[in-house]
């Protein structure tokens, strides 16, 4: 019980952390897409890497899911309030969710572009896959 809730607490203290880029030497020496800090956690604690990350990506998406809940929540507030009407609420969440898949747009593009040209972004420590986590959500789907 106290291993796994000492595995919680790592992974979690490692989730607020930002990870801008995996480095050349990095990419190199590992032949897993999984970022150093997963890495260490999963040697330190004995679990298999791809779990821990496959665990990292779902919190990610709870918090995701959780913070949405909340932004709708406040909107609503403000609906009630006077603050914003019906209408404004959905063109802000609308125009929300626009964003979103324009910065999926781009990242698919990107990637796209880079491996027509050879270019292997990770290997370079250019890429920044998972909202720049640093993992693959490729490698997940394996």
């Amino acid at each position: 019980m106290f291993k796994k809730t000492l595995v919680i607490v790592a992974i979690t203290a490692l989730a607020g952390l930002s990870i801008a880029s995996v480095s050349k030497v990095y990419a190199q020496e590992s032949s897993t897409n999984v970022p150093w800090g997963m890495q260490g956690i999963a040697k330190k604690f004995n679990l298999d890497e791809n779990e821990v990350a496959q665990y990292m990506q779902e919190q990610r998406a709870a918090r995701q899911q959780q913070m949405r809940t909340n932004m709708e929540e406040k909107l609503n507030e403000a609906v009630e309030s006077g603050k914003l009407t019906q209408e404004q609420k959905t063109k802000l969440l609308d125009k929300i969710e626009e964003h979103e898949q324009e910065r999926q747009s781009h990242r698919t593009e990107m990637q796209a572009w880079a491996e027509e040209n050879g270019i292997d972004m990770q290997e370079l420590g250019l890429c920044r896959q998972g909202g720049g986590r640093g993992y693959n959500r490729n490698r997940l789907a394996e």
